[in-house]
């Protein structure tokens, strides 16, 4: 009796954590959305003014290429911040390997900076997720393995489908996550970054969690980190390469050298 009131004592321990921890992570994103919605107030403000000079045909498509993207980024911050908790009945199908690939090629300049090799399996897998929401995951994970891996490194990604869950992993040859971190490395303001906020992986534990998933993160035994992210798959593997093309696909995409 006395065993099953501490276990019970420490599950609501962890729960109550968990709710401040998501509760402090809430406060810091409404208040970077206010700042962000307060910055790209004043550049309409500012091309709004620009708009109303007479401007030649330069000017005209710089100033309108400026309104799409601050348009996209007021889209997309709603996206992030405003869209339902996970995945519903009208959340497309994201295809794995070709969403990550353009990730890739969207980091295409940090990763040749330091001469990185992003290999990824020859083999997809498909989930229903928001793709913008996803795309955080995907982004914030790759920026982080970029951050810590040394000139010439490789960050591997993998995936790997049973009964109804997709593990996903991202490996880097870094120098790993502190002893004494643990998970804490998901909690809202831990970085181990000089300029770092301690948001993104933060927003990653967030979204997968609000995807029904799991996230956890451990040191290899050859040096590097791992981060390991479970999603439910809720399509099974559709129009994915047959095994003769799967031979012919390269699944190393050195971003350092050539495009995927």
């Amino acid at each position: 009796m006395l065993r099953r009131s501490r276990i019970i004592s420490k599950v609501w321990r962890q729960q109550h954590s968990y709710q401040a921890k998501t509760a402090k992570l809430e406060e810091i994103l409404g208040s970077v959305e206010h700042q962000v919605r307060q910055s790209l107030g004043l550049v309409n403000l500012y091309l709004s003014l620009l708009e109303g000079q007479p401007l030649d045909a330069q000017g005209q498509t710089v100033t309108g290429n400026l309104r799409t993207t601050v348009t996209e980024i007021a889209e997309r911050l709603t996206t992030i911040l405003g869209a339902p908790d996970g995945p519903n009945a009208h959340s497309p199908s994201v295809e794995l390997r070709q969403f990550v690939s353009d990730r890739g090629r969207t980091f295409r300049p940090s990763l040749q900076a330091k001469h990185l090799t992003l290999q990824l399996p020859a083999e997809t897998a498909w989930l229903q997720a928001d793709p913008h929401q996803m795309g955080q995951v995907i982004d914030n994970l790759l920026c982080n393995a970029i951050a810590f891996s040394p000139q010439g490194g490789m960050i591997e990604w993998t995936w790997d489908v049973f009964e109804g869950e997709v593990l996903m992993q991202i490996t880097d040859q870094g120098p790993g996550i502190p002893p004494q971190a643990g998970q804490a490395v998901f909690q809202p303001g831990y970085t181990q970054r000089p300029q770092g906020q301690g948001l993104g992986l933060a927003i990653v534990h967030k979204i997968v969690r609000e995807h029904g998933g799991r996230i956890w993160v451990n040191n290899l035994a050859q040096g590097g980190a791992q981060f390991s992210v479970i999603f439910p798959q809720t399509q099974t593997l559709q129009s994915s390469p047959s095994p003769s093309s799967r031979r012919e696909q390269s699944p190393e995409c050195d971003y350092s050298r050539a495009a995927c």
